[in-house]
C-alpha cells in the first residue's frame, strides 16, 4: 500500500513538473509575441521565403519559414531573417503553405525593435494554438493544485 501511494504522489510530481514547465515557456512565448507588437512597423520587401525542415529537433518533425527580407529605418536599409519570435509546424504542408501566402502578397510590412533597429521581425501574429499552449498547462497546473488542496484537506477533517 505504501509503495502505490508513493508512486501516486511521484507521478502527480512529475505531473506538476511537466505542466509547470510546459506553462512557464508558453508564457516566455507569448511575451515575446507581446514585446514584438510594441515595435515600430515599417514597410518592407520579402526576397524569400521557404519551408525548411529544423534540424535542431531530429527526434521530431518541425518546420518553419525561413524569410529574407529588407527593411528601412532612420533611412538605413537593413536586412531581416526572422519570421515571428516563434512559429513551427508540426507537417511541412503547413509550413509550405505559410510560405506560399508570404509570396502572393504584394506589399509587407515588419516590426523593427526601436532600440535595436537591426532585430525585427516579419510578423507579429500570434500562430494558431499558441495562445492555448500558453495558457492550458497554466490552468491545468491550477486545477492540479486545487485537487491536491482538496485532498490535504479532506485528510486532515477525515
Amino acid at each position: 500500500m505504501g509503495l502505490q501511494v508513493t508512486l501516486r504522489w511521484a507521478g502527480a510530481i512529475t505531473g506538476l513538473i511537466a505542466v509547470l514547465a510546459a506553462g512557464i515557456e508558453g508564457l516566455v512565448l507569448a511575451d515575446d509575441w507581446r514585446v514584438a507588437s510594441q515595435w515600430q512597423r515599417v514597410p518592407a520587401s520579402l526576397q524569400r521565403a521557404e519551408a525548411v525542415l529544423d534540424p535542431d529537433h531530429p527526434g521530431r518533425a518541425q518546420w518553419h519559414v525561413e524569410v529574407s527580407y529588407t527593411y528601412q529605418v532612420a533611412g538605413q536599409t537593413l536586412t531581416g531573417r526572422t519570421l515571428a519570435p516563434t512559429v513551427v509546424w508540426r507537417r511541412q504542408d503547413g509550413a509550405q503553405s505559410e510560405a506560399a501566402e508570404l509570396l502572393a502578397q504584394p506589399t509587407h510590412h515588419a516590426w523593427a525593435d526601436p532600440q535595436t533597429p537591426t532585430r525585427s521581425v516579419l510578423t507579429h501574429q500570434l500562430q494558431d494554438g499558441w495562445l492555448a499552449y500558453a495558457l492550458v498547462p497554466g490552468a491545468t497546473l491550477l486545477a492540479a493544485l486545487g485537487l491536491v488542496a482538496a485532498s490535504l484537506v479532506g485528510r486532515k477533517r477525515g
